[in-house]
């Protein structure tokens, strides 16, 4: 059981104060913690006080430090959640950074996934997916190439797509697919960035 089951307070920014101090998070996280919205907030302490439960925290203000400026309330979906994983750490902080600066990001999950694979590009070294596939959601080489030749917005919507379906076997195969539907040719140069 959770111990935040006691703690009643009719304001949820009271609540989440009391529940702060109760869970022993130090000054520093708790005013980090209140800068988010009440229910990130609620997340972030719902996370805290399971991984106490656990007994797999043993620091709770470094802990709540660490889920308020990482990927873990961004909302982002299964794979793209999994794609910042593959990063070396400094790199998944300066994705979720980059992200919260960003302005209209429509779909999360989708810039995400991007700005993985343009990291990605930019450390060869780092390998996607644990095997052989080198491109996001387990994209052969032709399939990442042609995503490539897209411009920066496309490849987002494709990408996003991508992450919308869960039941495709062979996701090469489908961003291929999509690729030459929006425009891409096999032979094209390809494209920055975003």
């Amino acid at each position: 059981p959770s111990r935040l089951n006691h703690i009643t307070c009719p304001d949820p920014s009271c609540s989440n104060r009391m529940a702060a101090e109760e869970l022993g998070i130090d000054e520093r996280a708790t005013e980090l913690l209140r800068s988010l919205p009440i229910d990130k907030q609620n997340l972030a302490l719902s996370k805290l006080a399971q991984g106490l439960s656990a007994g797999k925290v043993k620091n709770a203000s470094a802990y709540i430090v660490g889920v308020v400026r990482g990927p873990d309330l961004l909302d982002l979906d299964d794979r793209a959640a999994e794609m910042l994983r593959e990063l070396p750490a400094n790199m998944v902080k300066q994705v979720v950074e980059k992200l919260k600066k960003a302005t209209d990001v429509r779909n999360p999950s989708a810039w995400v996934a991007r700005a993985v694979i343009s990291a990605k590009k930019e450390q060869p070294s780092i390998r996607f997916g644990g095997g052989g596939a080198i491109g996001p959601a387990g994209l052969d080489q032709g399939a990442t190439r042609l995503l490539n030749s897209l411009p920066p917005q496309m490849q987002q919507e494709i990408l996003g797509k991508l992450m919308m379906q869960g039941d495709i076997k062979n996701p090469s195969g489908w961003v291929v697919k999509a690729c030459l539907a929006a425009g891409a040719s096999p032979n094209a140069p390809t494209k920055g960035a975003p």
